[in-house]
């Protein structure tokens, strides 16, 4: 599943690059609404009802990752984009979460990568919400499944996970029509250029569940840190119009954002183009 990366780095942490994970600010896009008209469907996603054997879950310390044998992503589900089936070659499990949603961090993320053979990756960010409920019996299900398996750090087990339907309620419905894009980099190795889905749901997890992870790694940090600095970013968001403002008519905006946070080699600016979709 390691296809030659457009950026890369000696560390398996990408924020050398300042791109990602981001801070979005959903209101920038409120107050530009109307300069751009865009097309766009929502997100489908494909996970299926049975249970993902042969899979190999890795303990960096960090983060958790889940990776499809190969020829096989499709063990971990996929998702229709600009037209095309994209399998999900492997996922990532952070606590807390990555990104965040004016202002409002998560408590954990998970995020399903699609890697093609070239060109960018695609990266779905599902960000899951402590729910008050301590015990585990209620819980992610999908987390659970791995809990009982979970590898010691610097360590990695073939694991049995139930279906990732049972993941996050968008993948249960089989779609999400409210998320933000944006283009930047993987967060971890290989340190791509991404473009990345981040949904606006959030799923749940219980501080049970969320006990035992920050348990299993105990290097990963005690909180996000997405690049925020309000003068490192220039309008940040989409947001669609109701289609009642327009008819039939799908109206967005496109903007353009310009970071100065940790500039990579040979740039003074790293462009990036964020919006929100909603239906």
């Amino acid at each position: 599943s390691s296809s030659s990366s457009s950026s890369s780095s000696s560390s398996s942490d990408c924020s050398s690059f300042g791109r990602s994970p981001l801070a979005i600010d959903s209101q920038a896009a409120i107050q530009a609404q109307k300069q751009w008209t865009v097309s766009k469907q929502p997100l489908q996603f494909e996970t299926g009802d049975h249970a993902a054997s042969s899979l190999q879950m890795y303990n960096t310390g960090n983060y958790l990752r889940v990776v499809a044998p190969a020829g096989q992503g499709s063990l971990l589900g996929s998702f229709k984009y600009k037209g095309s089936i994209l399998p999900v070659v492997y996922l990532d499990i952070h606590v807390p979460g990555e990104h965040t949603i004016d202002g409002e961090s998560s408590s954990a993320e998970v995020q399903l990568v699609h890697l093609p053979t070239s060109g960018p990756a695609v990266a779905v960010a599902l960000r899951l919400h402590e729910s008050g409920d301590s015990s585990s019996s209620h819980g992610n299900s999908w987390v659970s499944s791995i809990l009982s398996v979970l590898p010691a750090a610097n360590t990695h087990v073939v694991v049995e996970t139930q279906s990732v339907k049972k993941l996050h309620p968008a993948l249960s419905r089989g779609d999400a029509a409210r998320y933000f894009r944006y283009d930047g980099t993987l967060t971890r190795a290989p340190c791509r250029e991404a473009e990345w889905l981040v949904l606006q749901e959030p799923g749940t997890i219980t501080s049970h569940q969320l006990s035992m992870l920050r348990a299993a790694l105990p290097q990963a940090p005690s909180r996000s840190t997405p690049f925020s600095n309000p003068s490192s970013f220039i309008g940040v968001g989409i947001q669609e119009l109701p289609a009642a403002h327009q008819a039939d008519e799908k109206l967005a905006v496109d903007i353009l954002a310009t970071s100065h946070a940790q500039p990579s080699k040979g740039n003074n600016a790293q462009l990036r183009r964020v919006h929100m979709e909603r239906e």
